[in-house]
């Protein structure tokens, strides 16, 4: 089966595709192939559509084939690789961002190998100063378009959507607030059409958006959405910030109950749900229990298959 083929599975019942995070669910499997292939397989049994990985190792080939194999779309997340090794798209060294493009070039490359036609990114830090960030935002807009026009090319073109953060805390990324997110992606163009925007809810409430309105703000441009939550209103707490702790944690944000009101909103909005490809849904909690991932995942895919009826229920 061709990665054309695999890209087409969504499951009737949902109007939208549910991808599972495997870097959250197994953080293992970003350097561990035998743990990619388990998530994998793990995905497919449990219902997901899709699934959200990244690995840069040479076996792309048994990848694609697990891919195949699941009939599960997937998407390639450079995002880790850029966060991880601190790359900055709007660096003001010339050279750097050179090189920062070539190692974005070499991940759509790996993506295309793995059977791969989405890729995910990052911007790089944000500036408090407002000059240096206009012009971050305007190196930042350079780098993607070469990024976009390298993932036209045949045989293989790959989507490329950037993941907007925190601005105001951890990671503080120039990528950012909704506002300057589709800022952004409307400077792009008609010539990146191949690009669209990430948003997460959890990253919405850390920056004290209302996801509602966000993604009514972003909606010519949103074709990803990450279901997380996030501890907010305790400074103190372990799981503060940006750590996507189980859904209904204690202090935390998203529960049961919060998520349904927010998948509601979601396909209340009709033209999210109408693109070329299916919108994707992406399950992300972090396993900080390297012996037991299965069972964090297992939880997170209760909790949305529950706050999912739910929100059916609310819709009859």
């Amino acid at each position: 089966m061709s990665s054309t083929a695999s890209d087409c599975r969504i499951n009737e019942s949902r109007p939208f595709r549910l991808s599972s995070v495997l870097t959250a669910f197994f953080p293992k499997s970003v350097e561990k192939l035998d743990i990619l292939l388990e998530g994998i397989a793990l995905s497919a049994e449990m219902g997901f559509d899709s699934v959200e990985f990244f690995y840069d190792g040479p076996e792309t080939g048994q990848i694609r084939e697990a891919l195949s194999r699941y009939m599960l779309s997937s998407i390639f997340l450079a995002s880790y690789g850029m966060k991880s090794r601190g790359l900055d798209p709007g660096h003001p060294d010339l050279e750097e961002r050179c090189r920062v493009l070539d190692s974005m070039k070499g991940w759509l490359d790996q993506s295309r190998n793995c059977g791969s036609s989405h890729v995910m990114i990052v911007s790089g830090p944000d500036s408090r100063d407002p000059g240096e960030r206009s012009s971050r935002m305007e190196r930042s807009r350079e780098t993607i378009k070469a990024l976009c026009e390298y993932g036209t090319r045949e045989p293989t073109p790959v989507r490329i959507s950037l993941e907007a953060f925190n601005d105001s805390g951890e990671p503080w990324f120039l990528l950012g607030p909704t506002s300057r997110s589709v800022e952004m992606a409307e400077s792009l163009g008609p010539a990146c059409s191949n690009f669209s925007l990430t948003l997460d809810l959890s990253h919405l409430l850390q920056l004290r958006e209302n996801p509602e309105e966000s993604i009514r703000e972003a909606i010519d441009h949103c074709t990803h959405i990450h279901l997380a939550n996030c501890i907010i209103a305790n400074p103190d707490h372990p799981l503060f910030g940006d750590k996507h702790p189980a859904f209904g944690v204690e202090q935390g944000e998203v529960d049961e109950a919060i998520l349904s009101d927010f998948l509601s909103s979601i396909i209340s909005t009709e033209s999210l749900l109408n693109r070329p490809y299916p919108l994707t849904l992406g399950l992300e909690v972090i396993a900080r229990d390297p012996d037991n991932p299965r069972a964090v995942m297992a939880e997170a895919k209760r909790t949305f298959d529950k706050a999912w009826r739910a929100c059916l229920h609310k819709e009859e």
